[in-house]
């Protein structure tokens, strides 16, 4: 059985790159999702998944073409990260088709919140909704009996007592079996160059751009740390929690639970990537680091035997105290994300972010207080109820805040971090806004509202 996995672009299909992929001064997030799934496929006894990174490559339709015409295949899995990648799955699914219709196509990622869209109006055969590696096991399981057999149709039922899948019935109604099982500690993956670097098609330079160097990259070079003697110099991003405890209205999210890497697999992949790829610089990409209070003290140990510094991405005011952040920053933590969005209470509450204002200014001022750089991007616009009074809230604390570290507000908020809500598929503000009548209920309509959004960076 020969098998493919794709990373999807989120940009739309036919949009021009407004810079490339080695241009952007920081590095790229590994794909943690594909590299899972390959992992995950060869533990349970099927062959390496082959790779074909579209995201990197933005690959043009004939390229694509030419892959699948001479890299036959059976079953491609699609990871679309976010519901912006709609058009490239219709683009890329129908060109597989084209090359093979009898290829099985699986999209999986936060995307499929609209699986009865994508399986109505793309060449998608199945989706997976949640985390996807098990599900994917058990599809790989049901397509080598299927393909020994010589079948010409799904088995609807077989195919439904996998957890985790989306697959239209022979009147095109949607059958769901549940949301996808989360994988254990134990069993999740750090991610695998040498693997990533076979989906390049011979563009081996395109690995550099998961490394790049600290003195390009903000949140890096604010600690005098940052410059001492025989420092490695690159950055490169990772998870080491996945998921989140919180549930924003604005936040797209299909997979269920918070789970956290195992700290063995932690120390080997630190040792990999100083020895291999020179890294001395972290970007901890998590959603939500700090729930797991033990785990991240344990981590943030282990990232300082290792001689790392690093930024934390993503983290909830109200999940550090000041102990906390003197113990992040003694272990090399030299700059934090908070996800704070608003300074007024009423748009706090209306995205249930479960904190007050007060609560904001307190985890920024310890910061400030104790010398541990804060990352203040990320104020949000036009939530529903977004009034111009709760703008200014925002502007005056924007101010406030610059004011208190005396640095001008245009140099901390430049206009590209002011975010505008997107009401995301999946998302309660876009139900709220199929509630109103402002987003259409037929699929026909999702799928237009789709394509619009796929007009929308991230």
């Amino acid at each position: 059985m020969n098998i493919t996995l794709c990373s999807i672009p989120v940009e739309a299909h036919g949009d021009k790159l407004r810079r490339k992929r080695s241009e952007g001064t920081m590095s790229i997030m590994p794909k943690v999702a594909i590299t899972s799934l390959n992992s995950w496929s060869i533990q349970n006894g099927f062959p390496k998944c082959k790779f074909y990174d579209l995201d990197m490559l933005y690959s043009t339709d004939d390229e694509v073409e030419n892959y699948f015409i001479n890299n036959p295949t059976d079953v491609v899995g699609l990871s679309a990260v976010v519901s912006t990648s709609y058009s490239q799955v219709k683009r890329i699914s129908k060109i597989i088709k084209k090359v093979n219709k009898k290829t099985i196509v699986v999209c999986g990622g936060y995307l499929t919140a609209a699986a009865n869209t994508i399986l109505n109006k793309t060449n998608v055969d199945i989706c997976v909704v949640g985390d996807g590696e098990i599900a994917w096991i058990e599809i790989l399981k049901y397509m080598k009996k299927y393909l020994s057999q010589n079948k010409n149709e799904l088995e609807l039922d077989e195919l439904l007592k996998i957890r985790g899948l989306a697959i239209l019935d022979e009147n095109k109604k949607l059958k769901f079996s549940g949301y996808g099982q989360k994988l254990q500690s134990c069993d999740m993956t750090f991610p695998d160059f040498e693997y990533l670097k076979s989906g390049l098609q011979e563009h081996d330079e395109a690995l550099n751009n998961y490394f790049k160097p600290f003195y390009n990259n903000e949140n890096m070079i604010m600690d005098d740390r940052a410059y001492e003697k025989d420092r490695r110099p690159m950055v490169a991003g990772i998870l080491l929690t996945k998921g989140c405890v919180a549930k924003c209205t604005f936040c797209q999210r299909g997979s269920k639970g918070y789970v956290t890497y195992n700290l063995d697999k932690l120390d080997q992949y630190l040792t990999i990537l100083k020895e291999k790829y020179n890294v001395g610089f972290l970007s901890v990409d998590d959603e939500n680091f700090g729930s797991a209070k033990k785990f991240c003290y344990e981590a943030a140990e282990m990232l300082n035997k290792h001689g790392m510094l690093w930024f934390i991405g993503g983290a909830r005011v109200t999940n550090v105290t000041k102990e906390d952040l003197l113990f992040y920053k003694k272990n090399g933590c030299i700059s934090i994300k908070f996800g704070i969005e608003s300074g007024s209470q009423t748009m706090l509450d209306v995205m249930e972010k479960k904190f007050t204002v007060e609560d904001i200014r307190k985890a920024l001022y310890t910061c400030i207080d104790i010398g541990l750089y804060i990352s203040l991007q990320g104020f949000m616009l036009g939530m529903p109820g977004e009034t111009l009074e709760t703008c200014r809230k925002s502007g005056q604390f924007m101010g406030e805040i610059a004011a208190k570290i005396q640095v001008p507000v245009n140099l901390m908020f430049g206009n590209q971090d002011l975010l505008y809500c997107i009401p995301l598929i999946g998302t309660p503000v876009y139900e709220y806004g199929k509630q109103l009548g402002i987003v259409g209920q037929s699929i026909d309509e999702e799928e237009k509202f789709l394509e619009i959004t796929s007009n929308i960076g991230l």
